[in-house]
């Protein structure tokens, strides 16, 4: 959970940055006409790109996803029910049920 926040603090800086960025270069008319618009794409598109690069740099992604997403598999699909569903279905052994034997 700590990671997720750490990451989640990392976007808004890059967010807060890159508008102040923008905003000082459009003060100052740098940009103008075709620059804010690639720059606005730029900034649109390459934040998320960016953020995902530094959370896989940093190993965010290796510990909360792999956790979170057992969990959630866990819940969604238990494994042990299914298995008793099916062995309640299959009479006998299962190579007599293949099509293809």
């Amino acid at each position: 959970m700590i990671q997720v926040l750490q990451l989640t603090t990392y976007t808004i800086v890059i967010c807060v940055v890159g508008w102040i960025i923008h905003w000082i270069l459009r003060r100052i008319e740098l940009l103008n006409g075709v620059l804010v618009n690639l720059f606005s794409v730029l900034f649109v598109f390459g934040l998320p790109v960016l953020v995902g690069i530094v959370a896989i740099q940093m190993g965010f992604l290796d510990g909360v996803l792999s956790s979170e997403l057992s969990d959630e598999i866990s819940k969604v699909a238990p494994i042990d029910r299914w298995e008793s569903q099916i062995s309640e279905r299959v009479t006998g052994p299962i190579e007599d049920a293949l099509p293809w034997q």
